[in-house]
C-alpha cells in the first residue's frame, strides 16, 4: 500500500514557501510524506517563440531552474525528519493540478493564499479557491501573513451533513498530536430554530461518540443573522489557530456554508483554514 501523502504544490512565491511549516506540522502529525509539486507552463514560450528547437531549449531549461529550487525545498523538510519527494510537471496549473491530486490521492493538500488586493505575481495566491472547487481532497490554505505557532484551539464550523462524523475523526487526530482544544460550532439565527435542527446536533454528538474519544472537544451553538460575520468574531474571540469547513459541491440555497462564503473565508480570513470537500 502506497504511504500516506500531502501534496505541497509551489509556484516559489513567498505565499507559498509561508505555507511550507504548515506542511511539515501537518506531516507529523498524520505520519505521511510531503510530494511538492511545481508545474511549469510553457504557454508564453509557445506563443513568443518560433523556433522548435529553441522552444524545448527554453522549456528545459525553466524545468531544471525549478528542479533545483525543489531540491532545496526538499533539503529543508527532510531536516525535519520528513519524507519528501518532489516533481516538475508541464502544464497550467489551475488545470493540471486537479488532476494531478486525483491521479495522487493525497490525504491532504496544503497551499498558500493572499487576499483578492495582492499585487505579487503568483500562481496559487489569489486562485486557491478555483483549486478547492475542483477537488475532492481536504484543502489547507495559508494565508501569506500568518506565522506558523502550533495548533492550541481549533473550530469546526458544521451545518449537520453525513461526512461531518469523518471530518471530525480527522481533526481528531491533529488535535492529539497537537493536545489542541477543538469547538463544533453550529451559527443559526435562533436558538433551535426547530425540533429538525435540534435533532442533527444530538445525532452528530451521538455519532461522533461511537467512534472518538477526546477530552478536548466541546460542541456550541452561536445566534447570530450573518454567518461569516460571526464566524470571523468567534476568530478573535477565542485566537483559534485553525477553522475547519465543508465545501458543499451541491447548491444549499438554505444551509449554513454557500459557495460565496467559503470563497469570502479563504482570501479575508488571516487564520489557516482546512476545507473539506
Amino acid at each position: 500500500m502506497e504511504p500516506k501523502m500531502i501534496i505541497y504544490p509551489t509556484d516559489f512565491s513567498t505565499c507559498a514557501e509561508n505555507a511550507m511549516p504548515y506542511a511539515i506540522a501537518m506531516a507529523t502529525a498524520l505520519k505521511c510524506k510531503i510530494q511538492i509539486v511545481h508545474f511549469v507552463d510553457a504557454s508564453g514560450i509557445l506563443k513568443s517563440e518560433e523556433n522548435p528547437l529553441r522552444v524545448l531549449e527554453e522549456i528545459k531549461e525553466l524545468e531544471i531552474k525549478a528542479q533545483n529550487r525543489l531540491f532545496r525545498l526538499k533539503s529543508n523538510i527532510e531536516k525535519s525528519g520528513i519524507d519528501c519527494g518532489t516533481e516538475v510537471l508541464q502544464g497550467d496549473t489551475l488545470s493540471w493540478l486537479p488532476k494531478y491530486l486525483n491521479e495522487k490521492k493525497p490525504c491532504l493538500v496544503v497551499m498558500g493564499t493572499t487576499g483578492a488586493g495582492s499585487v505579487e505575481n503568483k500562481v496559487f495566491g489569489s486562485n486557491t479557491y478555483k483549486v478547492i472547487k475542483k477537488t475532492d481532497f481536504p484543502v489547507m490554505t495559508i494565508p501569506e501573513k500568518v506565522s506558523y505557532k502550533g495548533f492550541e484551539k481549533m473550530i469546526f464550523a458544521t451545518d449537520y451533513e453525513e461526512k461531518d462524523t469523518e471530518n471530525i475523526n480527522f481533526l481528531v487526530k491533529l488535535a492529539k498530536h497537537y493536545k489542541a482544544s477543538i469547538d463544533v460550532v453550529h451559527v443559526t439565527e435562533t436558538a433551535y430554530k426547530n425540533e429538525e435542527e435540534k435533532h442533527y446536533a444530538d445525532n452528530l454528538r451521538d455519532e461522533v461518540s461511537k467512534t472518538v474519544s477526546y477530552g478536548r472537544l466541546d460542541y456550541k451553538f452561536l445566534y447570530w443573522d450573518k454567518i461569516e460575520e460571526r464566524l470571523e468574531i468567534l476568530l478573535k474571540e477565542s485566537n483559534t489557530d485553525l477553522l475547519a469547513l465543508v465545501e458543499r459541491k451541491r447548491n444549499f440555497t438554505d444551509r449554513l456554508f454557500h459557495k460565496s462564503i467559503i470563497k469570502k473565508m479563504v482570501y479575508h480570513t488571516q487564520v489557516p483554514l482546512l476545507i473539506f470537500p
